[in-house]
């Protein structure tokens, strides 16, 4: 009886030909068509199973590179230790203790061919990668919280960049991994490779589509997003490095719109034309790598249907063309980019990119829905996740930990203030700094239950945000990188969009294969 083969086996034929990884181009296949197809190739479904982990952790080598002996396995590799007061507790960040452990090997040239990787990421499959340092940020003190650039990096998880890991084709026609990044120099200057440098671990994500998703519109969906992700890395120019601010600047669809409208009228210039690239300095990393990817990919379709009705016949036209052009959107003078002339008549920084396939949205792929696909945090959301994280068991009854947490905050307002859009902690409103203050206050002082603590507390955060709007340092919208984690735990409903852990990724010299008896 004949068996399918799985992705696994298909990613390690020979070959590994684009020709087996690839479904067919779904403008040609009516929904019915392409649904009936991923039926037939279910190793090709965006949301399939995923494949067994080969690997362990080599502790010795862990040891030998992070020079910490203390790592005793994944809940110390992954998770952070507080040290506060005398006492030591464990605060799950990375890996809670409800999520699997599931490693990923990865090497970090082309010429690997990524085996590992590539058993997980097929040809045009889009995913995200959360790179961290937590290895070498594992410990909460009270020098880290005072410490402007540790306090940052412990908000942030210890996650210091995202990337978008995508499958490719060569010119020869063989399946492989690249990475993208913002900015797009990113992996050039840092010497980020295409996944990332032995010292720096990243976590691999999907999206986690509504049930009544259908597996041919997932992956339509799929394909929008990472064109659209090219067009943004093409014309749009983001922010060298992290300003430390989590503030959302197209905190509403209708600007989000207006974006797209900028990027398709942008690109319809030609390249010898000297044109102005759309400045986004002031956007943070996650809505850079996620927000307007997502919004512009799910709600977007580049079809005619959508494109002419947002944006006109001419719009349309130049999405054909960009599509058509595919890796010559590349070329130097040719459609125009944020950079100037690279190598082989290129643009600078274009390798990667170069590989990634654009393509048209099939007309039966209809918007997602009609507003942002995720609503960003308020102050609220910034800070209660802040201290949950901290404390996921919060007894409000209990004097120690109120005032524990009521410290953290207060050490960590300097650094919370410039999330929550304040250029400077001296340029702080003092009206600002006396709601902080009245805030934690209140944290500290006991209260019967968690939800009588919260009526406490939400004048004050609507105050909060109420003086930062006044003050135009903030919308009201912001974006901190734990807002990733809060998609995926705990597991949202089958009917939300959400983002779902595929596993943690590691150098292959930082892992062994798993002994089998």
């Amino acid at each position: 009886m004949y068996q399918p083969r799985t992705y696994h086996e298909l990613a390690h034929s020979t070959a590994l030909h684009c020709a087996r990884l690839t479904p067919p181009a779904f403008t040609r296949l009516s929904l019915e068509e392409a649904n009936q197809w991923l039926m037939q190739n279910p190793q090709l479904n965006y949301a399939r199973p995923l494949p067994t982990s080969t690997y362990q952790l080599n502790l010795p080598t862990i040891h030998s590179l992070w020079h910490d002996n203390g790592i005793k396995g994944a809940t110390e590799l992954f998770n952070k230790i507080l040290l506060l007061d005398n006492q030591t507790h464990l605060v799950s960040t990375l890996l809670p203790t409800e999520q699997p452990l599931h490693l990923i090997g990865f090497k970090n040239n082309w010429r690997s061919k990524q085996r590992d990787v590539l058993r997980y990421i097929a040809p045009g499959e889009w995913y995200l990668g959360t790179s961290h340092r937590n290895p070498s940020e594992r410990f909460i003190t009270r020098q880290t919280l005072q410490d402007p650039l540790l306090s940052r990096s412990l908000l942030n998880l210890s996650i210091d960049h995202i990337r978008h890991y995508i499958g490719v084709c060569d010119t020869s026609q063989r399946a492989g991994v690249v990475a993208v990044d913002v900015p797009r120099h990113y992996a050039s200057e840092q010497a980020a490779g295409h996944i990332n440098p032995k010292d720096h671990p990243a976590l691999l994500w999907r999206l986690r589509f509504p049930s009544h998703i259908t597996p041919a519109q997932q992956r339509a969906y799929i394909n929008n997003i990472r064109t659209w992700t090219m067009l943004l890395h093409k014309i749009v120019r983001f922010a060298e490095s992290s300003s430390g601010s989590d503030v959302v600047h197209y905190a509403t669809w209708e600007q989000i719109e207006h974006l797209g409208q900028q990027i398709l009228a942008t690109l319809q210039q030609r390249g010898r034309t000297p044109i102005a690239p759309i400045e986004a300095q002031q956007v943070s990393l996650v809505e850079a790598s996620f927000h307007l990817p997502l919004n512009l990919g799910l709600n977007i379709p580049l079809n005619e249907t959508s494109i002419t009705e947002l944006y006109g016949q001419e719009a349309w036209f130049t999405v054909q063309r960009l599509v058509r052009e595919g890796r010559r959107i590349w070329r130097a003078n040719r459609i125009p980019d944020i950079y100037g002339l690279g190598a082989h008549h290129y643009v600078q920084y274009s390798e990667q990119h170069r590989m990634v396939q654009l393509e048209l949205a099939p007309q039966w792929l209809m918007p997602f829905k009609q507003d942002l696909v995720f609503k960003p945090w308020g102050v609220q959301g910034v800070l209660l996740h802040c201290l949950q994280r901290i404390a996921p068991h919060w007894d409000t009854q209990d004097w120690h930990t109120s005032n524990q947490l009521a410290d953290i905050l207060s050490y960590l307002k300097p650094t919370l203030l410039l999330a929550l859009g304040v250029p400077s902690p001296q340029l702080a409103p003092p009206e600002l700094v006396l709601k902080f203050d009245e805030l934690i206050s209140t944290i500290r002082t006991h209260h019967p239950s968690y939800q009588a603590l919260l009526q406490q507390l939400q004048p004050r955060f609507e105050q909060i945000e109420q003086i930062l709007k006044n003050a135009h340092l903030s919308k009201g919208a912001y974006l901190p990188v734990a807002y990733l984690l809060h998609l995926a735990y705990p597991p949202q409903a089958v009917s939300e969009l959400a983002l779902e852990p595929m596993g943690q990724m590691l150098h292959v010299d930082l892992l062994k294969p798993i002994e089998h008896k």
